[in-house]
């Protein structure tokens, strides 16, 4: 525990105690979450399902499996931080929107043969019409420009 005579009077030694302190508390909820997992893990083989007896073989496999965990989340205490452990901000996520509107589009349907229902009714009331549309957005490269192009699959009222 510090003191107020054991703390700096730099701002940015401040600054770093304070994150620091933040990293240590995220990694203490962290250890919280996983030993508690493992509690849970340990009750379930304690005590399994009331209608079955465990086998006291499968109890002590399961006790071991525990104590290996145990003792990992115990190894990752002991070393502190992983270097791979982002210690600043999160890195934002570029929203990237949709491509401009001057770009070409390509719209291609694809149809069957026959646009009357298979199902034998023959009637022009059964016309297969575009009820399930699928959107692929994929991005076909036409020399150097790109063109987004939209896909639509003709199906049956009927399924």
């Amino acid at each position: 525990m510090l003191t107020e005579a054991d703390l700096p009077d730099d701002i940015a030694a401040l600054k770093a105690l304070v994150i620091a302190s933040e990293a240590h508390g995220i990694r203490k909820d962290e250890r919280i979450a996983q030993l508690e997992k493992l509690v849970k893990a340990f009750k379930q083989a304690l005590f399994g399902s009331k209608s079955e007896k465990a086998d006291p073989d499968q109890f002590q496999l399961a006790l071991e499996d525990l104590e290996t965990a145990i003792a990992v989340v115990h190894a990752a205490d002991e070393a502190g931080p992983s270097p791979t452990e982002p210690t600043g901000k999160k890195r934002r996520l570029a929203n990237r929107g949709a491509l401009p509107k001057h770009l070409p589009r390509i719209e291609e349907v694809i149809e069957p043969d026959s646009l009357v229902c298979s199902c034998g009714a023959g009637r022009a009331a059964f016309e297969l019409r575009p009820v399930f549309s699928a959107l692929l957005a994929d991005l076909r490269r036409s020399g150097k420009l790109f063109m987004p192009s939209r896909t639509i699959a003709l199906q049956s009222p009927s399924g």
